[in-house]
């Protein structure tokens, strides 16, 4: 069985660690494949983008600054719009993946 279909806004976890942990959650945002739809959202791939809050100390408790982040790799099987497909526990650049996906469509 594959795993769930990423789209816009799903959400990935970084594993980076930063001064309060590690950086927090953000949907998936840009560009994401506008010749597939999954639930009227455009579909992930490989390459997408989105953001990780880096939080660095300061005297007044940690402040988030914005780093960008991309889908590392997608399904070597499956392509839209002729990049591979994103997906639940699908690789992040900064080592985390992507934690949740569209559960009603599966893909290896």
């Amino acid at each position: 069985m594959g795993n769930a279909v990423a789209s816009l806004l799903s959400m990935h976890k970084c594993d980076m660690p930063d001064a309060a942990g590690t950086h927090v959650e953000i949907p998936i945002f840009f560009p994401c494949s506008n010749k597939v739809k999954v639930l009227k959202m455009n579909a992930g791939v490989q390459g997408d983008m989105t953001l990780c809050l880096h939080r660095i100390p300061t005297p007044a408790g940690p402040v988030p600054i914005p780093m960008p982040n991309t889908v590392k790799k997608g399904s070597l099987k499956v392509k839209f719009g002729g990049k591979p497909a994103a997906r639940e526990k699908d690789m992040m650049a900064h080592g985390g993946k992507i934690s949740k996906g569209i559960p009603l469509v599966k893909i290896g």
